[in-house]
């Protein structure tokens, strides 16, 4: 009789047991970073958003909050000081939200595959040099990547289901979906990756069967951007955000932009291999569901 024997419960309780320790190495990593000696000029303006927002609950939707982006990232800061200290409060939420995306990056490749893919996947992104050094910075960035994770979680477990997508899945994608829009405006991209997934996964054989399932997310996830279209019209005079900030007012990027850029944005040399390689694996596993068009998102 071994100690361990070969069994698929000993190997999922071991799997698990990996993930814990890797994601209390990463708790204890990013827990240094939580007083950074530093601050950049929009960790303090979404700092002031937070503080506005927690003093008036009616400044949510106000022109100073939304004229950049949307307002749930500085919603998620103020409502932080109702659990953690003033002084450290907007270094504490964003630590707990990377600390979340480490379990659903995990949840999201068991999901795609297997524990061991969940668990690869839980170790690069944790041990990240990106996603730690900004994991207590006051950013959106990190976050927009939890609540994305958030958003693909919950739709494949509605497209796993073969006998279709029942009526709390279709809320909860078009309401994880909205998170995601209501963090930053490069959110609405989530849309026509939800419609590509409806027209391509084979969970139900008719494609009309699939397109009236999608409705109800898609109205939700349509009437979020169109809200909030409209709360720009009226408090800024204009539909659309001020993106000057983000190029400089009179220096603005040509589309191509980060494409001349691509060499120096997958600085980590094994960021191509693993991107061939783990396409290479989701088109081979029999199990395709929304596959494609989650190795393309």
């Amino acid at each position: 009789m071994t100690l361990f024997p070969h069994s698929k419960n000993t190997r999922t309780h071991l799997y698990f047991l990996l993930f814990l320790a890797v994601f209390g190495l990463s708790f204890y990593i990013q827990f240094a970073f939580l007083s950074p000696q530093s601050m950049w000029p929009d960790e303090a303006l979404y700092g002031w958003y937070a503080k506005r927002i927690f003093a008036d609950c009616s400044l949510i939707f106000s022109k100073e909050i939304v004229e950049f982006h949307p307002p749930l990232f500085a919603c998620l800061l103020a409502a932080g000081h109702f659990f953690f200290p003033h002084e450290l409060v907007y270094h504490l939420v964003p630590l707990a939200i990377n600390m979340a995306g480490t379990y659903l990056i995990y949840l999201l490749g068991i999901k795609i595959r297997d524990q061991f893919t969940g668990l690869c996947a839980s170790i690069i992104l944790a041990f990240n040099f990106l996603y730690l050094n900004n994991s207590t910075r006051i950013l959106i960035d990190n976050t927009l990547i939890v609540f994305i994770m958030l958003f693909v979680n919950v739709l494949l477990s509605a497209y796993d289901n073969s006998k279709g997508i029942s009526l709390k899945q279709q809320i909860m994608i078009g309401i994880t979906g909205s998170l995601v829009i209501l963090l930053k405006w490069s959110g609405v991209l989530i849309i026509p990756f939800f419609i590509l997934c409806t027209i391509s996964c084979r969970y139900k054989p008719s494609l009309k069967d699939r397109v009236k399932e999608a409705c109800i997310p898609l109205s939700i996830l349509l009437i979020t951007v169109t809200l909030l279209l409209f709360n720009n019209y009226f408090r800024l005079g204009h539909l659309l955000p001020d993106t000057s900030a983000l190029a400089g007012k009179f220096r603005i990027q040509p589309v191509w932009y980060y494409f001349s850029k691509l060499t120096t944005i997958l600085t980590p040399p094994f960021l191509p291999f693993l991107f061939v390689f783990g396409s290479f694996m989701i088109v081979k596993q029999k199990k395709q569901s929304i596959s494609y068009w989650l190795f393309g998102f």
